[in-house]
Formats: structure tokens, sequence, C-alpha cells
């Protein structure tokens, strides 16, 4: 019993960690974007954006209309707030 015990812990600390890592590019992009690194911020959400996050497109659309870490540029913010708008987040 205590076999199983343990084996049930390590399993579950393990899937703690492996979803703690998948998340991780997520947060990192979002956190540089909080802490005013729009270089990293760039980098890190418009990886997501191409992927689909809808939040990453709307973060990255606002960066473009605000010229955040670079020029405003309105084409490129109205492009990523419309991907995230078709998903509903706005």
């Amino acid at each position: 019993m205590k076999r199983y015990r343990t084996a049930f812990i390590t399993l579950a600390g393990l899937f703690i960690l492996i979803t703690a890592c998948a998340q991780d590019p997520h947060r990192a992009g979002f956190k540089a974007y909080r802490e005013g690194d729009y270089a990293t911020a760039r980098q890190e959400l418009t990886a997501l954006a191409e992927r689909g996050d809808a939040e990453a497109q709307r973060h990255l659309g606002m960066m473009y209309r605000d010229g955040q870490g670079f020029m405003p540029d309105q084409r490129e913010a109205e492009q990523w707030l419309k991907r995230a708008a078709e998903q509903e987040i706005m």
C-alpha cells in the first residue's frame, strides 16, 4: 500500500511540474509586459499570438497601438486586435 501512495505522490508531483513548465512561456510574456520589458514581451507574445492565443493577440495589438517598445503601427495593431476580437476576448 505504501508503494502505491509513493507512486501516486510522485506522479502527481510530476504532473504539476509538467503543467507549470508548459505554461511558462505564457507567463513569461505577460510578466515582461507588466514589468515594462517590451522587447521580451513582444517576442514572447508574438509567438503565442501566432499560435492563436487570443489574450496574447490582444496585448500585442495594444502594444502596437500604443507604441510600447517600438514605433506605433496602427495597421499591425488593428490586425492583432481584430484576431483577438474574432475569438470574443475583447
